[in-house]
């Protein structure tokens, strides 16, 4: 496998703002650090930074701000107006200016903003005024809105209220043809134009109400004279009011991420006068200054933004026509563009609104697919990644960005990459963040020198070797049942780092339909797609990981992809990664006393890097365990006085006596310290109890930590009060340790099972000491009186 390299948190949220429901979501600060590993002030200073994509405006400006010169490529005119936008833009005394040109320029004997407005009147359920609706609800293929939402001025009646008659008869006064729809169109693709029909499904996303204001405000805007900034401005509100205008804003309200261009089954009409208002806002919270430039014009030195309008294989050929071009290429940092039918085919309709159909020309082939499987983003970065190749010097660094990790995704880049001659040199993924983290390498020679030629049979055996290899080797150092996710992305790297994909395989013999030929039974030399690829090794994963493949399987469903999978031989296995974690993250608090979260967080990513990265939540609930939060300073910790290692080994000694006290009490007799027996008059041994001051429970539950391990069912682990809630932590993510014990989540259905190892906490025990209660009848009730419940943390980010 590729040297496992350490997960790069960053240090903020990803940045809200316009069209974020459609960009990656990346933490803010990646970039930064990336850059300060890779890029010294030398090579910032003399080269460039590629970002081949222009997916993420937010990453191209964090590049471009650490001082490096930005060269951005990016074939979508709504990109490019993005990236535009996040770094320089209006003022907002410019989007203030320019909405109050609209608003007083006319249409008709109107006011433009008094006839947007109207487009939205509606009668108060109340008081009967005439309000302005904020929004209008609809379901799928109704002729009519069913509620509205306003605030009615009158009498301060507000929230939702059903539709009227009189509702419906406004809507129903648009339709779907007219002057203002054939404009639309128009802009985009003219009636001749073999793609007017697809330009027509796209606008099926917006109801005709909302294809007349759009138009008659853009139309308005055409003809308005005004300064570029300005004009800038207006064009950054409409096209946020584009995205507002469409049907697939659903209701209720969900935190989702569009990516095919339907209609959910509810919808919410906003006012669109609205969204230009609040767009100001929106827009001005962007508050970036810095140079950019259009290709081939170059930002200064300290650093700025080159846009290339074009595709990167546009580039290349750029490059190599003109010899006097020279671009000293020094990394390359980009988001990976996930397939996105909806905005992709969004974007082509709206540049064609707001500047044109020569603008859209370029990137008006989206509008011919409705759908993008990851067969064709594997070919698409695939001939991305060949021109990379080609462009750049050997040993360049290159950081992929995954913001919404799953198979596909990651299968399609890294198939994509290798095949074109890119090194993988390593990958971190984090659970629970769905960011997925690419690092590869320019090669030092042609592929085409490392190519052997093996039959398809050979290849498909050597893929699921690699792959199962890898799997093992991975759970073997995480120590604990993996989740879907990582055991695919482990046998994937596994796969890429055998060189597999890179050689030429052999097609099964040809053969006729008469007697064959010579001719006809010679094998065929081909070297296999990057789609056809793409199936072999998701195939491969998929026939590994199953249960055939010799794993356990944890808590599976009817889907392939739920549960968690465990070695069925687990020799040499090391400690489960949560305790792993916390013996570090304890160690490193006692020697020094108190940390920074972040310095101790970054201590944690470089000690467990790649597939091993652990989730934030179990870090807070580990440092929760042990120490208190700065009231002063929320970022840092110190070692709780108690947590002490000399205090914690008092507690022991007294626990231990506590307990013997209380097996005379009951009529026992004890014999050794660790584990604690506790004997009948016959001698024979009813409970085995282990005092501890940590939370490292997997070894001694799964019995690898003793010479004779005692019978779950009469084990007792006794530990602080403080370690209750990490413990807990980890029988919620650990299949196996949490079927050895007692202990089960509320509601499960095994939840009433009592059989298997339990935890008792000091606390208890000294109340036991004092119970009026204690009898040898009612001890393992009394025992269960203060069980194992989980708080989940209050969660940072970062």
């Amino acid at each position: 496998m590729s040297s496992a390299v350490p997960f790069i948190p960053g240090d903020s949220p990803p940045q809200p703002g316009p069209f974020s429901r459609y960009l990656p979501p990346l933490p803010q600060g990646i970039a930064k650090a990336w850059l300060a590993e890779h890029l010294s002030p030398e090579a910032r200073h003399e080269g460039w930074v590629l970002d081949p994509f222009g997916a993420s405006p937010s990453l191209v400006l964090e590049a471009a701000q650490a001082g490096c010169r930005v060269l951005v490529t990016a074939n979508n005119p709504v990109a490019r107006f993005l990236i535009e936008m996040a770094a320089n833009p209006p003022a907002k005394a410019d989007f203030l200016a320019a909405l109050a040109e609209l608003s007083t320029s006319s249409r008709g004997e109107e006011r433009m903003e008094q006839h947007i407005r109207s487009l939205y009147n509606t009668e108060c359920a109340v008081c009967g005024a005439t309000v302005m609706a904020e929004a209008f609800f609809w379901e799928r293929q109704a002729p009519a809105p069913y509620a509205r939402q306003y605030q009615c001025t009158s009498c301060n009646a507000k929230g939702e209220f059903p539709a009227t008659n009189q509702d419906a008869a406004r809507a129903q006064q648009f339709t779907t043809v007219g002057l203002h729809r054939a404009r639309a169109l128009e802009r985009v693709a003219p009636p001749n134009d073999p793609d007017r029909i697809h330009a027509e499904e796209a606008l099926s996303v917006y109801l005709p109400r909302s294809v007349y204001a759009l138009f008659t405000l853009i139309n308005k805007m055409d003809g308005l004279r005004l300064p570029p900034a300005r004009r800038r401005a207006l064009e950054a509100l409409l096209l946020r009011a584009c995205d507002l205008a469409t049907t697939m804003w659903q209701v209720p309200t969900a935190r989702e991420r569009p990516r095919q261009l339907t209609i959910p089954p509810r919808f919410r009409e906003n006012n669109l006068w609205l969204s230009l208002e609040s767009g100001i806002d929106a827009w001005a919270s962007l508050s970036s200054s810095l140079p950019l430039t259009i290709y081939p014009e170059a930002p200064p030195d300290s650093g700025g933004i080159c846009l290339f309008e074009g595709r990167l294989r546009d580039l290349c050929d750029q490059i190599r026509t003109d010899k006097e071009i020279s671009l000293p290429i020094k990394a390359v940092l980009t988001a990976l563009p996930r397939p996105n039918q909806a905005f992709w085919t969004l974007s082509a309709l709206w540049a064609g609104w707001l500047w044109g159909r020569e603008a859209a020309a370029p990137f008006k082939g989206v509008l011919r697919r409705r759908r993008y499987d990851w067969n064709w983003h594997t070919a698409g970065l695939f001939s991305a990644f060949s021109s990379l190749a080609g462009l750049l010097p050997p040993d360049v660094p290159i950081l992929g960005l995954i913001g919404e990790a799953e198979t596909g995704f990651l299968t399609a880049a890294l198939v994509g990459a290798d095949m074109a001659g890119l090194n993988l040199t390593g990958l971190a993924l984090r659970s629970g963040t769905e960011l997925a983290q690419l690092h590869w390498q320019t090669a030092r020679q042609d592929r085409q020198d490392r190519q052997e030629t093996i039959s398809r049979d050979e290849a498909d055996r050597l893929l699921r070797q690699a792959a199962a290899n890898a799997i093992e080797q991975f759970l073997k150092i995480f120590g604990a049942p993996a989740g879907y996710l990582l055991m695919y992305t482990a046998g994937l790297e596994g796969i890429v780092q055998s060189g597999v994909l890179r050689r030429r395989a052999l097609q099964p013999p040809k053969t006729a339909p008469e007697l064959p030929s010579e001719e006809s039974l010679i094998q065929e030399e081909v070297e296999a797609s990057p789609p056809d690829q793409f199936s072999y090794v998701q195939n491969a994963i998929r026939d590994v990981i199953s249960f055939r493949g010799g794993y356990l399987r944890y808590g599976a469903t009817d889907s392939p992809e739920t549960g968690f999978w465990w070695l069925r031989s687990p020799e040499g296995s090391a400690p489960p990664l949560p305790d792993q974690v916390e013996k570090f993250l304890v160690t490193r608090l006692v020697r020094q006393g108190k940390c920074r979260f972040f310095e101790l967080s970054r201590a944690l990513l470089r000690e467990f890097a790649g597939l091993r990265t652990p989730p934030v939540e179990l870090i807070q609930v580990c440092l929760e365990s042990y120490a208190a939060q700065s009231p002063t300073d929320p970022d840092e910790w110190e070692l709780r006085p108690q947590e002490i290692p000399a205090a914690r080994r008092q507690d022991l000694e007294m626990v231990t006596r506590q307990l013997v006290q209380l097996a005379e009490l009951l009529e026992y007799t004890t014999e050794g310290k660790f584990p604690l027996k506790w004997l009948d008059a016959h001698g024979n041994t009813q409970y085995w109890f282990y005092p501890i001051a940590s939370a490292v429970i997997g070894d001694l539950i799964l019995g690898k930590s003793l010479p004779s391990p005692s019978p779950g069912e009469r084990s007792i682990i006794v530990l602080p009060g403080s370690r209750a809630n990490l413990v807990a932590y980890k029988l919620r993510h650990d299949s196996r340790l949490r079927q050895l014990c007692a202990t089960r989540e509320a509601g499960s259905p095994d939840a009433e099972q009592r059989h298997g190892w339990r935890f008792v906490k000091y606390r208890q025990v000294r109340s036991l000491l004092e119970s009026p209660l204690l009898r040898r009848e009612k001890f393992d009730d009394l025992l269960n009186l203060d069980p194992l419940t989980y708080a989940a943390p209050q969660m940072r980010l970062f």
